[in-house]
């Protein structure tokens, strides 16, 4: 499992919110944005050619979004962390 240092060092950091991103975006044909908690949002994505308004397999998360006002870098890192992201 990673350090939360190394975890913190794949974040983008965003206008409002913090990205850590699990898979590369380039995989993917469509994403959909659900909140799972105050603050956080899963992106899940369609890999290309698995549909174009529904997708045909089961839609992976491709990254994990928090807002900057519920969480700073460190805590969202150990939030990865305790979640085995």
């Amino acid at each position: 499992m990673s350090s939360l240092r190394e975890i913190i060092k794949n974040f983008d950091i965003k206008t409002n919110e913090l990205r850590y991103r699990l898979e590369n975006p380039k995989k993917f044909g469509f994403f959909r944005r659900k909140q799972i908690d105050e603050g956080i949002s899963l992106l899940t994505a369609c890999p290309i050619g698995q549909g174009t308004k529904k997708c045909k397999v089961s839609m992976p998360t491709q990254a994990i979004r928090f807002n900057k006002k519920n969480f700073s870098i460190k805590s969202a890192a150990k939030w990865i962390k305790d979640h085995g992201y």
